[in-house]
């Protein structure tokens, strides 16, 4: 798991907006999930334009369609806080006391999830 943080890929499960799917040279890596990224993206969005509180985001995703896609429950208001204090979604990521610049793609620039 370290090696693959060395080289900028996620090591573990992928989070919620991102799949995990095999890259081009075999190993797992994670890419932006078409259906909720999208909805990712704008919970930033909401949530930093100061408009919405974070229970009122939780539940503008969940009418946009945002739930486990395992389960089909919809995303409690604890992950979206979760989701919103990631750095993965920003394209680095932390592993082991380093932020590392992941090779995926971000969801959200790193001003808007400073913003957040």
């Amino acid at each position: 798991m370290q090696e693959k943080a060395e080289q900028g890929i996620w090591p573990t499960k992928s989070p919620l907006g991102y799949r995990n799917v095999a890259g081009p040279d075999g190993k797992k890596i994670i890419a932006t999930d078409p259906v909720f990224a999208p909805i990712v993206s704008k919970l930033f969005e909401w949530y930093a334009s100061g408009q919405y509180a974070l229970k009122e985001v939780a539940q503008k995703a969940c009418d946009a369609g945002f739930f486990y896609r395992r389960t089909g429950t919809r995303v409690p208001v604890s992950a979206v806080h979760s989701i919103l204090r990631n750095r993965l979604y920003t394209g680095q990521f932390e592993w082991n006391g380093k932020l590392i610049q992941g090779g995926h793609q971000p969801l959200v620039s790193v001003e808007l999830w400073e913003r957040v």
